[in-house]
């Protein structure tokens, strides 16, 4: 198991290209440098749905892929102080992980997980942790209409 910081060195001049502005997030990519990470912060600021902005925030702040989020359980968040992380257990590369939710977690998104746990408490480890209307692991369709529809409310 590898255990891999989500603070990352910031891409050189050429990484991002020029449509990146649109914080492309159906390959769940959300560049994190200059004016991408100011469009990102607002655009999570206007989602309402909490359990929405928790799933995008950490895509962006932990700087994982959409099915890395979508496949987390409740015992895959791991939240001592200090020590706060993310076990993926099924990475597209095959090689599990644990991603640490260090500086560049907000704070909203660490509270956002110790709600989270707190409310579903008792349920099984292997629960989902992000879950739809009916209690089934929230699809990657449903995150995409999700993105969709915050990328078009969010006037950016």
């Amino acid at each position: 198991m590898q255990f891999i910081s989500s603070s990352k060195p910031p891409p050189t001049p050429n990484s991002a290209p020029a449509h990146a502005a649109a914080l492309h997030y159906s390959g769940l990519i959300l560049h994190q440098t200059g004016h991408h990470e100011d469009a990102a912060r607002r655009l999570l600021a206007m989602i309402d749905n909490v359990r929405n902005r928790l799933l995008l925030s950490l895509g962006y702040g932990a700087g994982m892929r959409a099915g890395e989020v979508l496949a987390l359980n409740l015992g895959d968040v791991v939240l001592e102080p200090g020590r706060e992380a993310l076990h993926v257990r099924d990475p597209k590369n095959r090689t599990e992980r644990m991603v640490v939710l260090g500086p560049s977690a907000t704070p909203k998104s660490l509270r956002g997980l110790r709600a989270q746990l707190r409310e579903r408490k008792g349920e099984p480890a292997h629960a989902p942790l992000f879950r739809s209307n009916r209690g089934t692991r929230l699809s990657y369709d449903a995150l995409h209409y999700q993105w969709v529809q915050a990328w078009g409310g969010g006037g950016l």
